[in-house]
C-alpha cells in the first residue's frame, strides 16, 4: 500500500468519527428537548381573558365618546346656533 491510500484511509476514518460524534450530540440535544415540560398556560389565559374583558368595555366607551364628538361637531356647524 502506498501512503496515498493509507492517508486517505485515515482521513475518512477521522471524518467518519467526527460525524458520529455530531450524530450523538445531536441526538443527546433533542432527546434534552424532549424531557422538558411545556409550560403551565392556565394563569396566561386567565390573564388574556381578563383583558378582553376590559378591551370591550373600552370599545364601548370610545363609541360613546365618538357620539358626543359628532353631536359636539354637528352643534358648531350649525350656522344659526352662532
Amino acid at each position: 500500500m502506498d501512503i496515498k491510500t493509507i492517508t486517505g484511509a485515515v482521513g475518512l476514518v477521522i471524518t467518519l468519527g467526527g460525524l458520529l460524534i455530531f450524530q450523538g450530540k445531536l441526538i443527546e440535544r433533542v432527546e434534552v428537548l424532549e424531557a422538558r415540560q411545556a409550560p403551565d398556560l392556565k394563569p396566561l389565559e386567565q390573564t388574556i381573558s381578563g383583558q378582553t374583558k376590559d378591551i370591550q368595555i373600552n370599545a364601548a366607551e370610545i363609541k360613546v365618546l365618538k357620539t358626543v364628538i359628532d353631536e359636539m361637531k354637528a352643534r358648531s356647524d350649525n350656522p344659526l346656533a352662532r
